[in-house]
């Protein structure tokens, strides 16, 4: 047994991630779809890259202040979203930290490489990502809209207040685990997305 970290995001918890900006949205209208799986996912985020205009954001932390212009803000205490997706690469679970990954918009001729960043793990060389790690931040935006904490959405007020809770709950673990993620080869990420995919077979 080992203590690990949780977030809070306006007082909910999450233990991985949580977002707002176009990550949210696409988790906004694919939980509202009748289908799961990744091809669902990807299919739901090309339809709302076509209409989603990125907001403007004062984030604040305990180190400096900053106005950004961002297609995302995902705050890690794991590396990943999910499905791979590593969003934070080098968020630990047993740091007492927050690491934050603010996306700046980018054009569509960059989406693959964009896409290529989140899932092989090199977010952070990406000359459109501003990365930081904090324990707490506060983040206004222009209106209340979406976000999400572990891939569930919900509305929030366009001020928010994230904080991560150090050694907050306790796991089972593989001893000298350090809290990160060990990333996932490409070969067995496109193996997992298509087998996922596959209609269930019903054998009685």
């Amino acid at each position: 047994p080992v203590a690990i970290d949780y977030g809070k995001i306006n007082g909910h918890s999450f233990f991985c991630s949580c977002g707002m900006g176009f990550d949210a949205r696409v988790s906004d209208d694919f939980a509202k779809g009748n289908r799961r799986g990744a091809f669902s996912y990807i299919k739901t985020s090309l339809v709302d890259w076509l209409t989603y205009k990125p907001e403007k954001y004062m984030v604040e932390t305990p180190f400096f202040k900053k106005e950004f212009t961002a297609f995302v803000i995902a705050c890690g205490n794991a590396s990943q979203y999910g499905n791979n997706a590593y969003i934070t690469p080098f968020a630990s679970m047993r740091d007492g930290l927050l690491s934050v990954s603010v996306l700046s918009p980018f054009n569509t001729l960059e989406m693959p490489l964009m896409a290529a960043h989140l899932f092989t793990h090199t977010f952070d060389s990406s000359n459109h990502m501003t990365t930081m790690a904090t324990p707490n931040l506060h983040i206004v935006r222009e209106s209340p809209g979406p976000v999400h904490y572990d891939g569930e959405p919900c509305e929030m007020d366009k001020e928010l207040f994230i904080e991560v809770v150090p050694d907050g709950i306790k796991v089972m673990a593989n001893p000298g685990w350090d809290g990160t993620c060990v990333p996932v080869p490409l070969y067995r990420q496109l193996y997992e997305m298509f087998a996922g995919s596959l209609p269930e077979i019903d054998l009685k």
